[in-house]
């Protein structure tokens, strides 16, 4: 018999233990933020990448095979399936508080299956269009190519500044003069056109649903069953509108450029057009 000669180790590389005391830092591992908006609501969070890359799964072109007897089939274009992206991500709180950390958790969870088309507390019936969502990556402030950048949207939440509400509001309101930062009296009545508020898809971004989530079977929690860790794949397709929905969306938003909400300003902080559009922006008003 030939001699068994074991195997020689040329290196020895430690591998992570999941919920071990080293743990790596969210603010110096990459990020992707998720921002939605839709049927009067919008809402945010940025969440550490997952293990693996965000993978193109859909996208290519239809072929219509057209049989001919006795004959190779003949292949025909039909058109283009929407883009389907799966991007793995995790929500981490094993660094710092954890009773804190796994609240926020559990709270960007909940977001996140409402951006998927499910309400924190659903009825037995789910009706209307499911919220528009945006990604987007970034280490720190640095914008990244984690998630590709021509997947990526430049809408995120904040790139709407509030400057173009406040004009939009001295437009509106002449006898206020043109001074944004002009103190008001409290009972003013500033008015402002529904059309700032109300958000509405761009073509020039890419926009998605979140059409699956699938999350780890084994999360890390603590005593009380908050998460402090939870893998998910997130799964976005393309959002394509068709001509009809784009006349559709444009006359909505013309519509409401003719239509007026009212602002009242009350005694506190909230008393400059400045302030109010900040306010309004947020979804506060």
């Amino acid at each position: 018999m030939a001699e068994i000669i074991p195997p020689t180790v040329i290196r020895q590389i430690s591998q992570p233990i999941t919920g071990g005391e080293k743990s790596v830092s969210p603010g110096s591992a990459q990020q992707i933020g998720f921002y939605a908006y839709g049927g009067g609501k919008e809402a945010s969070f940025v969440v550490l990448a997952g293990e693996g890359s965000p993978t193109v799964t859909g996208g290519w072109v239809k072929l219509a095979k057209v049989q001919r007897f006795q004959r190779v089939s003949v292949t025909v274009p039909e058109g283009y399936d929407p883009r389907v992206i799966t991007v793995p991500i995790t929500f981490d709180a094993t660094v710092g508080d954890r009773e804190e950390g796994s609240q926020k958790i559990e709270a960007d969870i909940k977001t996140l299956e409402w951006m998927a088309g499910r309400e924190e507390h659903p009825t037995s019936e789910i009706a209307g269009e499911p919220p528009y969502v945006e990604v987007y990556t970034k280490i720190g402030k640095v914008r990244t190519n984690l998630v590709p950048t021509q997947f990526q949207s430049l809408n995120k939440k904040g790139s709407n500044s509030s400057s173009e509400v406040w004009k939009a509001i001295l437009e509106a309101n002449p006898k206020l003069g043109n001074n944004a930062d002009k103190k008001l009296k409290s009972g003013t009545k500033v008015k402002y056109p529904e059309s700032i508020v109300k958000l509405v898809p761009r073509e020039e971004f890419p926009l998605w649903y979140i059409s699956g989530l699938t999350f780890d079977a084994n999360p890390l929690r603590v005593r009380g069953g908050d998460r402090i860790r939870q893998n998910v794949v997130v799964e976005l397709t393309e959002i394509v509108l068709s001509p009809s929905t784009l006349n559709r969306v444009q006359q909505e938003s013309e519509s409401n450029g003719k239509k007026y909400k009212t602002f009242k300003v009350t005694g506190g902080s909230n008393n400059t057009i400045r302030k109010i559009a900040t306010e309004i922006t947020k979804g506060r008003a």
